[in-house]
């Protein structure tokens, strides 16, 4: 188990349409052990805390871009290259964003 296995988890549902498209199909009101199944499911092992860390992290690095600069992510995002989705993690609950 490891915060490093978590990151890696969160950048996979980025970029893995099949990976993206079961966490998105658990929705919104999905439980944390609900996100570590899948994540359990596709190789992943990391605990709640490692996951919220590594989500933490996440966002802490995208939101301290150079002069407030947008990702190619985000760019894509903003244009309509490409859908994703954000899994926002809190104590009791998890947010999936669609994008």
């Amino acid at each position: 188990m490891s915060q490093q296995a978590a990151a890696e988890f969160l950048e996979k549902v980025e970029t893995d349409s099949e990976l993206k498209n079961k966490v998105m199909t658990l929705g919104s009101g999905a439980s944390v052990e609900d996100v570590l199944d899948v994540a359990a499911a596709a190789g992943y092992q990391f605990n709640t805390a490692e996951l919220m860390a590594a989500g933490k992290l996440r966002e802490e690095v995208s939101s301290s871009a150079p002069g407030g600069e947008l990702s190619e992510s985000d760019l894509d995002a903003v244009a309509g290259g490409a859908k994703g989705a954000t899994i926002y993690i809190s104590r009791n609950s998890v947010i999936i964003s669609v994008w």
